[in-house]
């Protein structure tokens, strides 16, 4: 969970982070988790192949930032990411843009905890904790 770029609010406004995974189940439960939580998200764009030419660098591997901030700002932070990871890895990600919720004014909101909690508490040995996530995939 981070803010990469604070693009993330343009994307799904102030009220839900941005989700974008390299699995859909993945992908389903976090949004189930921030229906359960309170802590809402909702899917954005990812698109590999129209995408990272964003990261296109004559000098380096690849830029830390878009060439086009126009162009799908917080899923290319999302791609960053998996990029580091690669794009060729077996294992499941999840990367959660929370920008906009993270914040009202200076104050902090606590956004994400709920999330978190819901989105893992089933893989705990708490029963209180397994019920809150027993409709999470």
């Amino acid at each position: 969970m981070a803010t990469l770029t604070g693009a993330q609010a343009i994307s799904t406004g102030k009220y839900h982070a941005a989700v974008m995974s390299n699995s859909e189940q993945w992908e389903k439960n976090v949004v189930s988790a921030g229906l359960i939580s309170g802590d809402l998200t909702f899917p954005i764009v990812y698109c590999p192949e129209l995408h990272f030419c964003e990261f296109s660098s004559s000098v380096a591997d690849m830029k830390n930032s878009v060439a086009d901030r126009s162009n799908a700002t917080s899923s290319c932070a999302g791609l960053f990411i998996a990029a580091h990871l690669g794009f060729d890895t077996t294992n499941q990600w999840i990367h959660v843009d929370i920008a906009g919720p993270s914040h009202y004014g200076e104050r902090a909101t606590g956004y994400g905890v709920a999330l978190l909690t819901a989105l893992f508490a089933k893989y705990t040995n708490d029963p209180l904790l397994q019920n809150v996530s027993k409709h999470i995939e």
